[in-house]
Formats: structure tokens, C-alpha cells, sequence
């Protein structure tokens, strides 16, 4: 072979060494991605790993409100809620760094929506985040600030406390928690409720009472071709086991960047 034939072979051979290099890491990148989400073997840190990252968990453990006119238990009568002046700097904050979201309404007019969970609590007890007028329903004009929103309340986590297998589907219970929680989640009720509840229930071990509050759910998983995918997440049902803060499922107003958020739109 000449030096120039040489010199070319080598050049081939680095060309196809990289070719090789970019393919492989490709593959293995895909292969990581696909692993996290769609897990070739159902284990309980598998599961709990998409469980945490999936839409539906990502949507339903925030704080869903609304700054609007609703419907109260009374007929003809509404609850007009807005946000308390000396919460507003607060409240700004979480928007600023994207804690929480805002979807604007476009009008207030009949049938008024029932309120949420959220508006009524965060309008309870001493720390007041949002204000509650109760008025004759009406047509009413609505503010900048009129609308729906969505708040994160801290970094909520997953653990899995069981499976239960059959052919191609597969049961999953867990517990989740809050790593830490804010001001406004420190007000809500419900939340102190489940806290007080679970320290003095004899049954609940030490590791849970040091987490307390925490909630449990249980999801369904579908084995593919491509691994194991999540179906519908259920949460507890018992008083203090209810996370009922979370918006209605699908939740196409807000985007909280899963790696499955396009089921939100289905």
C-alpha cells in the first residue's frame, strides 16, 4: 500500500470510528430515555421514577384555584374570590419563577363553575390568601388577574410500597410526600388535618410520621412492546388521605413539562 493509500485508510478508519461514536451514544441516550419512561422491568424504583415524572402526577399534586366568580351552596348566591392585598407579593413571586401558573378566563358569565377546594381553603383561617365576596350571581367583568391558577406547593416524591403483577398488567401502590412544603401549603387545612392525623394514628411507623403529611395512591401499568407505561393514577380515599387540591384530569390549560404531557391534550 503507498503512504498516500495508508494515510486515506486511516482517515477512513477515524471517519468510521466517530460514525460509530455519535450512533452508539445516540442509542444509548434513547435507550436511557425510554428506560426511565418506559421501564423494560417493573420494579418499585421504576415504577415510583415514572410515577413521579408522569403528567398526570406532575398536574394532580398542584394546587389548583380560582380567582373568579363560583357558585356557593346557596342558589342564586356566588363567592367571589380575589386575592388578599397583603398576599399579592407573595403570590407575585411564584409566578415570577414559574411555582405557579395562570391561565386568564375570558368572562364571568352563568353557569358559574362549583368552587374549588383551593379557593375555598386559601379564603379560610388566619393567613388569608385569597378574599371571598359572596354576592347575587351575575355577569361580572373580569380583572388581569381573574382566572385559573396552579401552584406548586414543593417537590412532591414517590415511593412505591408494593406490585402486583398479572400477565401484562400490573397494580402499583405508593405513598408520596412533599420534600418540603411552602407558606401556602403550611395554610391549607386539609394539609395540617392529614399531618395531625397521621402523628397520632398508633399504626403509622416512624419513617412515615418523620414524612408526615403523606398521601397514597395506586396506578395501573400496561407492559408494551416497548416497555411498561403508566395508566390512570388514583389517589387514597380515606378523609385524611385525600389529595383533593389537584386540578380535574385532563388538565389542558397548564403544562408542567413531563415527559408524557401530551397526554394531557388527549
Amino acid at each position: 500500500m503507498t503512504e498516500r493509500g495508508s494515510i486515506r485508510a486511516v482517515v477512513l478508519g477515524i471517519l468510521i470510528a466517530v460514525i460509530v461514536a455519535v450512533v452508539a451514544e445516540h442509542s444509548a441516550h434513547e435507550f436511557l430515555i425510554n428506560w426511565k419512561n418506559h421501564p423494560r422491568i417493573l420494579t418499585r424504583g421504576s415504577a415510583a421514577t415514572v410515577i413521579q415524572g408522569s403528567a398526570q402526577f406532575r398536574h394532580k399534586t398542584k394546587l389548583f384555584f380560582t380567582v373568579s366568580q363560583t357558585e356557593s351552596v346557596i342558589p342564586g348566591v356566588c363567592d367571589n374570590f380575589e386575592f388578599s392585598p397583603e398576599k399579592m407579593q407573595i403570590l407575585g413571586e411564584y409566578l415570577k419563577t414559574g411555582a405557579m401558573k395562570f391561565s386568564p378566563y375570558g368572562n364571568q358569565m352563568s353557569p358559574f363553575p362549583d368552587a374549588s377546594f383551593g379557593s375555598v381553603d386559601l379564603s379560610t383561617g388566619d393567613s388569608k390568601f385569597l378574599l371571598d365576596h359572596i354576592d347575587s350571581c351575575k355577569s361580572r367583568e373580569v380583572s388581569k388577574t381573574t382566572g385559573a391558577y396552579e401552584l406548586r406547593l414543593g417537590k412532591a416524591v414517590v415511593q412505591v410500597t408494593g406490585i402486583r403483577k398479572s400477565g401484562n398488567q400490573a397494580l402499583a401502590d405508593f405513598r408520596w410526600h412533599f420534600e418540603s412544603i411552602n407558606e401556602v401549603g403550611q395554610a391549607l387545612p386539609r394539609i395540617r388535618f392529614a399531618k395531625e392525623m397521621e402523628i397520632a394514628d398508633p399504626h403509622v411507623t416512624a419513617e412515615e410520621k418523620s414524612m408526615a403529611p403523606f398521601w397514597t395512591g395506586s396506578v395501573e401499568f400496561t407492559k408494551y412492546d416497548d416497555g411498561w407505561r403508566i395508566g390512570t393514577i388514583n389517589f387514597g380515599s380515606k378523609p385524611w388521605d385525600r389529595w383533593v387540591y389537584g386540578p380535574d384530569w385532563p388538565d389542558p390549560n397548564f403544562n408542567w413539562n413531563a415527559f408524557d404531557e401530551s397526554e394531557n391534550h388527549h
